[in-house]
C-alpha cells in the first residue's frame, strides 16, 4: 500500500512524534535512555506517541491515563505494553510527585501483567518488587517474589533479607533473618559472615567480623618459611565524620593479613579535624598519618601516599567504607599467584549506613574502583593519578592496564562494604541511567590519549599536566581559558553522526581567521543510542590539544555567538535551562525538516524557535546551507529571522586527492557513490536504478557502505555480481573516491541527507559527479547532470573526450576552491561574529 503524502509546509508536532516513534519502535529501550541520559522529558513524548500508537505528547496522554487510573474513564491498556512499562520505569525513577509516582506504579503493574515474564521485563518486575519494599507495602513484595523465582533468588536472595531489616520491623527475630541474609552473599564466596557490635552508632558503623574464622584461613594459607609482603592501604580524607573514618581504619587494621601498613593523607581538612586524626593514628602502630598544605583533591592525596608506600603492593579504600578482614589477603594471593597480572579488584556490596542494600533501580552488588591492588613498583612507573577531581581512579586503571600489558582483573568476591552517602563527592553526578555529561568528557577525552599515544608516552610526572583534556568542573585549576569565547559550536560530535572531517575543518578555519572556539556535544535525536558514545577521534584531538576547549551544557561560560550546526539538536531538550549565555544564536538548516513527501520529520522549526529561548534565552537566526532549504524557510519563519545569504556547505581541498594528478584508471569507465548510512540515494524505480548503474558490466560500478535498499529494489539476496561494494569501515573515502572517474549521485536535493558534502569530496578529489538537473540551482557548471536513463549516456561522451573530461575537472576544482572552500566559511563567520547578526537576546515569550 502507498503512503499518502503530507504537506511537509503544514505539518503538526503529532507528526513528528509519530515519525520519531515508528522510525524507533524496533529500537526498543533506546527512547527511554534518551529521556533519562538526557534528562528530558520532551523525549518522553516520543515515548508516548510508541505507547498510543499516535502522535501524543506526555502530557496529554498523561492526562488521560490519570483519570482512567481515578476511574473517571475507564481503564482501556494503551497499545504497546512495554513502551507502557518504560514510560512507568522513568516516572518512577524521577518521580516529580505523588500522583505522577502512583501512576508510575499502576503502569507498571498493568504492562508486566501483558508482557511475557522472559528476561524482557526482568527490570520491570524488580523495579516493582523495590518500590514495594521501600514503601512498606510487605504483602505485594512477598506475593510478587513468589511468583518471580528470578528476582527472588537474585544477589543471593538479599531482597528478602530486605523485608527483615531493622528499618522496616522492630521485631528482633526477624533482625536475625535480616542479618542471615545479608550474610549469604559473603556465604557464596566461603567468606566469614559479618556481625554488629554493640552500640548506638549507626548499624554501618558497628560492622564486624569473626577474626577467629578469618584467621585459620589465613593460617593455612602461610606455609611454614612463607615471607607475607607487606601491603600498603592508602586512605584520603578531608573533613571525615568521625565514626566514618574510624570504621573504615578498624576494618584495615583488622585484616588477616599481618604485614600491612596504614596511610592516612588528611587532605588539608584544617584544625577542627587534627584531634580525629590523632585518633586515627593511635589506632595501631601501623597507621601513619600525612598531611597535604592544603586541600588539593582526592586523587592528590591518593598520590602523596601512594608514592610514600614501603609495601610491595599498595591499595586504597574510601574514607567511609569497610573492608571484609579477608579483602586484601584474598588480593595478595591472587597477584602472588598472578605474577604478570597487573592487578585486581574486589566487588563491593553497596549499603546506606543502617546497611540496607536496597536503592530504586540500582544493584547492590558494585565494581568498587578505590580497590584496586597493585605492585608499588608498577605504580610509581605510571606516575600515578591524574589530579583532577573525579574520574581519576578509572583512567588509572586503564593506563595501568596499558602499560603492563594487562588489563586489570575484577575479582567476584563482595570483599567491601561501600557507604553510599547522599552528600559525598561523587554522588550528584549518577543517578539510574544517567551520569553527568563531564563523566562522558573525560572518559572520551583519556582512552583517546591512551589509545593515540605510545606506552611510553603514557607514564606521568609528579605535577605534570594530563595530555589530555580535564572537564572544567573536574579540574584543579581552571586552566588558559577563561570561559568567554567568539564561538560555541554546538553539534552532535560522535563519528557516526556525520562526517567528522568538515567539521573539524570549519573548527579549523573558525580559529584560523582569529576567533576563539569552543565545542558543545550535545546528542541529535537522529541517531538515538542506547549507550553513552565518545567523541569522533578527529575532534577529540582538536580538543586534547588545546586547539579547542570543550565546554557542557551546564558550564557556566559565554560566547558571542552560539552555532547550532544542526537544528535538530534544538528539537528535544534537557528539562533544565543551560548555564551557558550567548549574545545572538545561528542556527545552519542543512535540511529541510522534512522529505518533500512530507516523512521522516527531523525538527520543528516552532519548537528549535522555542527551546533556543527556554534553554539560552535568545532567539535565534536561521541560515540555510542551500537554496532548497531556504525555500523552507520562508514559509515557516520570520523573514527577519533568517540571514539573507546561504552558507553553503564547505570542504577543505587539501585534506583530499589532488585533481591534477588523477588518471582514469580504465577503458571501463568507473563510476560510483557513496551510500550514507540512511541509504536515501536510490532512484525510485528498479528500471531507474539499472539505468543508471547497469547490471550488464558496461560499467565498472562501486559502491562504499550498504546497499541494503538497492538489492530490496532489484530484488536480490545479494550484490550484482557486476558491482563492486565495499565496507565504509573497510576502505577510507579518499581511497574509494580515487578509484572512480565519475561520483553518481540520484538522490533529490530535496532530502534531508549528507549528499552535499559527498559530492564535495569527490569533486575535491578530481572526480567527476553527476547529479539530478535539480542540484543545478546549487553547484551550477561545477557538476554534470543527468536524469537517471541518461547517466550512461554522460558517462561514455566525458569518458571518451579526455579533454572535455578534463575541463569539468576544472570546473568543478575552481568550485570548491572559491564558492565551497572552508576559507570562505570562515571569512562568513567572522562577519557573522563581528557585526552581521542582529541582536537576539529578549525575554522568554
Amino acid at each position: 500500500m502507498g503512503r499518502t503524502e503530507r504537506d511537509r509546509f503544514m505539518l503538526t508536532r503529532g507528526d513528528l512524534l509519530s515519525d520519531y516513534a515508528d522510525r524507533t519502535r524496533k529500537q526498543r529501550g533506546v527512547v527511554a535512555a534518551c529521556v533519562m541520559r538526557h534528562a528530558s522529558t520532551q523525549y518522553l513524548d516520543v515515548l508516548a506517541s510508541q505507547c498510543a500508537g499516535v502522535g501524543i505528547a506526555w502530557a496529554d496522554l498523561r492526562d488521560s491515563l490519570v483519570r482512567q487510573m481515578s476511574g473517571v474513564n475507564e481503564w482501556a491498556s494503551p497499545r504497546d505494553a512495554l513502551a507502557q512499562a518504560e514510560i512507568g520505569r522513568v516516572l518512577l525513577l524521577d518521580s516529580a510527585d505523588k500522583l505522577d509516582e502512583e501512576l508510575a506504579v499502576f503502569m507498571l503493574e498493568d504492562a508486566v501483567a501483558r508482557l511475557p515474564r522472559g528476561g524482557g521485563s526482568k527490570r520491570f518486575r524488580l523495579l516493582l518488587v523495590h518500590y514495594y519494599i521501600l514503601h512498606g507495602q510487605r504483602a505485594a513484595a512477598q506475593r510478587s517474589m513468589r511468583r518471580w523465582k528470578d528476582i527472588r533468588t537474585l544477589e543471593f536472595g538479599y531482597l528478602t533479607g530486605e523485608l527483615y531489616h531493622p528499618v522496616r520491623t522492630g521485631d528482633p527475630v526477624e533482625h536475625e533473618l535480616w542479618l542471615d541474609h545479608f550474610n549469604a552473599t559473603l556465604r557464596a564466596y566461603d567468606r566469614a559472615p559479618v556481625s554488629l557490635i554493640d552500640g548506638n552508632s549507626a548499624l554501618f558503623d558497628r560492622l564486624t567480623a569473626d577474626r577467629e574464622e578469618h584467621s585459620t584461613t589465613q593460617d593455612e594459607a602461610t606455609a611454614p618459611g612463607d615471607v607475607v609482603p607487606l601491603v600498603s592501604v592508602v586512605v584520603a580524607a578531608y573533613r571525615p565524620g568521625r565514626d566514618e573514618l574510624l570504621t573504615s581504619i578498624r576494618s584495615l587494621v583488622d585484616q588477616s593479613v599481618q604485614s600491612l601498613e596504614v596511610i592516612v593523607v588528611d587532605d588539608g581538612s584544617g584544625s577542627r579535624w587534627s584531634g580525629l586524626f590523632e585518633d586515627v593514628h593511635s589506632l595501631d602502630p601501623c597507621v601513619r598519618v600525612l598531611q597535604t598544605p592544603s586541600n588539593r583533591g582526592a586523587y592528590a592525596a591518593r598520590n602523596l601516599g601512594f608514592r610514600s608506600a614501603r609495601g610491595k603492593y599498595v591499595t586504597g579504600q574510601d574514607h567511609d567504607d569497610w573492608s571484609h578482614p579477608e579483602r586484601l589477603q584474598a588480593q595478595i594471593e591472587y597477584m602472588e599467584a598472578n605474577p604478570d597480572e597487573s592487578g585486581c579488584r574486589v566487588r563491593g556490596i553497596a549499603c546506606d549506613s543502617d546497611l540496607s542494600r536496597l536503592r530504586l533501580g540500582y544493584p547492590s552488588i558494585v565494581r568498587n574502583a578505590s580497590s584496586l591492588l597493585m605492585r608499588t613498583s608498577d605504580f610509581l612507573a605510571t606516575g600515578g593519578f591524574v589530579e583532577m577531581r573525579k574520574a581519576a581512579d578509572t583512567e588509572f586503571a586503564e593506563r595501568l592496564g596499558m602499560l603492563t600489558g594487562s588489563p586489570v582483573i575484577d575479582l567476584p568476591d563482595p570483599l567491601t562494604i561501600v557507604r553510599i552517602a547522599g552528600n559525598s563527592l561523587s554522588r550528584g553526578e549518577f543517578r539510574v541511567g544517567w551520569s553527568h555529561p563531564a563523566r562522558r568528557q573525560v572518559k572520551s577525552a583519556y582512552r583517546h590519549w591512551h589509545s593515540s599515544s605510545r606506552n611510553v608516552e603514557l607514564p606521568m610526572s609528579p605535577d605534570e599536566e594530563p595530555a589530555f583534556s580535564v572537564p572544567r568542573r573536574y579540574r584543579s585549576r581552571l586552566g588558559t581559558d577563561d570561559g568567554s569565547f567568539d564561538v560555541i559550536v554546538v553539534d552532535d560530535l560522535r563519528g557516526f553522526s556525520g562526517s567528522a572531517v568538515h567539521k573539524v575543518a570549519e573548527i579549523k578555519e573558525l580559529i584560523d581567521v582569529g576567533l576563539s572556539v569552543a565545542v558543545l556535544h550535545m546528542e541529535s535525536p537522529q541517531w538515538m543510542t542506547t549507550t553513552v558514545h565518545p567523541l569522533d577521534a578527529d575532534v577529540q584531538s582538536l580538543i586534547n590539544a588545546g586547539t579547542v576547549s570543550e565546554v557542557l551544557y551546564d558550564d557556566e561560560v559565554s560566547a558571542s555567538l552560539l552555532l547550532i550546526r544542526d537544528p535538530t539538536i534544538l528539537q528535544f531538550m534537557p528539562d533544565a535551562e543551560s548555564s551557558v549565555s550567548a549574545d545572538r544564536v545561528l542556527v545552519v538548516a542543512d535540511a529541510p525538516p522534512a522529505d518533500h513527501e512530507g516523512r521522516h520529520i527531523r525538527y520543528s522549526v516552532n519548537d528549535c524557535n522555542m527551546n533556543s529561548v527556554s534553554k539560552f534565552n535568545v532567539h535565534p537566526i536561521w541560515v540555510s546551507r542551500g537554496p532548497f532549504v531556504r525555500d523552507f524557510l520562508y514559509k515557516a519563519v520570520e523573514r527577519h529571522r533568517i540571514h539573507p545569504h546561504d552558507l553553503l556547505p564547505s570542504i577543505d581541498a587539501s585534506e583530499w586527492v589532488n585533481a591534477h594528478s588523477r588518471r582514469r584508471r580504465s577503458v571501463i569507465p568507473v563510476v560510483g557513490s557513496t551510500v550514507p548510512r540512511s541509504g536515501r540515494i536510490w532512484p525510485e524505480s528498479r528500471s531507474a536504478l539499472i539505468a543508471t548503474y547497469p547490471l550488464d558490466g558496461s560499467l565498472d560500478v562501486r559502491f562504499r557502505g550498504k546497499i541494503t535498499e538497492a538489492m530490496q529494489l532489484l530484488d536480490l539476496p545479494s550484490a550484482p555480481p557486476a558491482w563492486i561494494v565495499y565496507p565504509s569501515e573497510a576502505l577510507p573515502g579518499a581511497d574509494f573516491l580515487s578509484s572512480l572517474d565519475f561520483y553518481v549521485h540520484t538522490g533529490d536535493p530535496r532530502e534531508p541527507i549528507d549528499s552535499l558534502s559527498e559530492m564535495l569530496e569527490a569533486m575535491a578529489s578530481g572526480v567527476v559527479v553527476i547529479a539530478p538537473p535539480l542540484y543545478k540551482r546549487i553547484f551550477g557548471d561545477a557538476v554534470l547532470y543527468a536524469r537517471a536513463g541518461e547517466v550512461s549516456t554522460v558517462v561514455f561522451t566525458y569518458h571518451q573526450d579526455s579533454a572535455l573530461y578534463e575541463a569539468q575537472r576544472r570546473k568543478a576544482s575552481a568550485a570548491v576552491a572559491t564558492r565551497f572552500s572552508v576559507r570562505r566559511f570562515g571569512q562568513h563567520m567572522r562577519a557573522f561574529v563581528l557585526d552581521s547578526l542582529p541582536e537576539a537576546r529578549g525575554t522568554h515569550e
